[in-house]
């Protein structure tokens, strides 16, 4: 169970505030302390904050609203008490809570400079209440009686799961008598009294023609508070503006409208994606096709073509060339070119074979005589720019029989 640090506001006394930690432990609270508002921050580092308030700065009443769905009956609940209170409504804050028996709406209302007093002082000190209730909605409470809580400067009264307030304790026997008497048949059956009292415990003025139970309270009332609190059923201040969520969207309400625009224009680029993925995808599809029709046409012999034709063709020309590739043949081709001329203007040359292979270049021929096979090869030589070698010359039957290597064997 996470720490919690139970910390309830007083009102006119020499310390400002009473607190509980409960670590979760089965031993109970770990400290219980009157003191400082700083001193209760340092108590409850890293614990979750409940705070109670003053009931007697507030009011807890029930309120008839016909509508039924919360967000009419949030709008609804200000205008019914407009006659209620004396102030401007736009400077109170209404907290809704659930309809009682009775059909009423239990209503918190609160002036907005107290929440703001009470938010502002527990921040100075750095801390964040998860929850803000009214303390008479603390005091141990079961169906079908009253409970109340006598202090030496105040009374709370509790009479119901989100009802209850704040009485003087010289009128508590009237107000008690007068509220009793309201409910005819419909009183409480018991009025259970945990008496807090220490500087003044003379008897108790109470005689309402009900069953008084008095408790003497042996402990702190900030421990009995916390004990008896439960956070499902108690009505939370902590609403509209001063609800968690509703900062969140105050905070993200002037980024709707670029949050939209962006959100669509996110969407149409996706859809716009979408769209020319597609078209991409058939495009490319239609393409592989065709290729395949191509590598059919140009091989019809083949039994299986693969998905992307493309390697297997390259494979297939590669294999028409004899392995040596396109870059081979555009070498023989430029080479022929340049040797070409003096090969056949040469008078009296006869070629009579000729054959290239990995950059050289082999030529057979017959010639008149030595001189002129020395003179084409410093005419082949020169139009080249590669090493010539004669490899062979043979006078024969008035003739030279010579072989020629051109290219990187020769010299």
């Amino acid at each position: 169970m996470r720490k919690t640090l139970f910390l309830r506001l007083v009102e006119h006394r020499a310390y400002p505030a009473s607190w509980v930690v409960n670590d979760g432990s089965a031993e109970g609270p770990s400290m219980i302390k009157d003191g400082t508002l700083e001193e209760a921050a340092a108590a409850g580092v890293g614990a979750r904050v409940v705070l109670l308030v003053p009931s007697a700065l507030l009011l807890l009443a029930g309120i008839s609203v016909p509508a039924t769905q919360r967000r009419r009956i949030i709008t609804a609940v200000p205008y019914a008490f407009e006659d209620q209170v004396v102030t401007d409504i736009e400077t109170l804050h209404f907290a809704i809570g659930e309809r009682d028996a009775s059909g009423m709406v239990n209503t918190a209302v609160v002036a907005h400079s107290w929440m703001k007093k009470w938010l502002a002082d527990l921040a100075a000190v750095g801390l964040q209440p998860a929850m803000v209730a009214p303390d008479v909605l603390a005091v141990p409470w079961t169906p079908e009686a009253w409970s109340v809580l006598i202090e030496d400067d105040g009374v709370l009264l509790r009479t119901g799961e989100q009802s209850g307030m704040a009485i003087d304790q010289d009128n508590l026997a009237l107000m008690l008598t007068m509220l009793v008497a309201q409910l005819g048949d419909a009183k409480p059956s018991l009025i259970r009294v945990y008496d807090a009292r220490v500087h003044d415990v003379s008897p108790l003025p109470i005689d309402i023609g009900a069953d008084v139970d008095v408790q003497l309270l042996h402990e702190p009332v900030v421990a009995l508070l916390a004990r008896s609190l439960d956070e499902r059923s108690a009505l939370d201040l902590l609403q509209g503006d001063y609800s968690k969520r509703e900062k969140v969207g105050k905070l993200l309400r002037p980024w709707r409208i670029p949050a939209g625009l962006f959100g669509a224009l996110l969407a149409f680029q996706l859809v716009d994606a979408s769209v020319e993925h597609m078209r991409l995808s058939k495009q490319s599809a239609d393409l592989r096709q065709q290729a395949r029709a191509i590598y059919q046409k140009a091989f019809p012999e083949a039994q299986k073509v693969n998905e992307n034709p493309r390697p297997q063709m390259e494979q297939k020309l590669a294999e028409l060339k004899g392995g040596s590739g396109a870059a081979a043949g555009a070498d023989f081709i430029a080479l022929l070119a340049s040797l070409g001329e003096p090969l056949v203007q040469t008078p009296k040359l006869n070629l009579e074979r000729l054959s290239y292979r990995a950059g050289e270049m082999s030529v057979s021929f017959t010639i008149g005589d030595l001189q002129q096979l020395d003179d084409l090869k410093q005419k082949l030589g020169k139009l080249s720019g590669l090493p010539i070698e004669i490899q062979s010359a043979t006078s024969r039957d008035g003739q030279v029989e010579a072989r020629l290597q051109i290219g990187k064997g020769g010299a």
